[in-house]
C-alpha cells in the first residue's frame, strides 16, 4: 500500500468536510475503531447521531 496516497487523502478530508458542511450534507467526519460484537462488528457514535444516515469507508 502506498502510504503517501493515504496521507494525501487524509489531508484532503478537512477540505472535503468543510464543503460537505456548506452543502448541508455532513455533520462531521469521524475516525472510529470497529468493535467486535458477536458475529459482527459495531461502530459506536454519540447519541446525537441516532436515526441519521451514515456512510462508512473502510480502510
Amino acid at each position: 500500500m502506498d502510504t503517501r496516497k493515504v496521507d494525501d487523502l487524509v489531508r484532503e478530508l478537512g477540505k472535503i468536510e468543510l464543503i460537505l458542511k456548506e452543502l448541508g450534507v455532513s455533520e462531521g467526519v469521524f475516525e472510529k475503531q470497529v468493535k467486535s460484537f458477536g458475529n459482527g462488528g459495531h461502530i459506536i457514535l454519540p447519541k446525537e447521531h441516532l436515526n441519521k444516515k451514515v456512510r462508512v469507508i473502510v480502510g
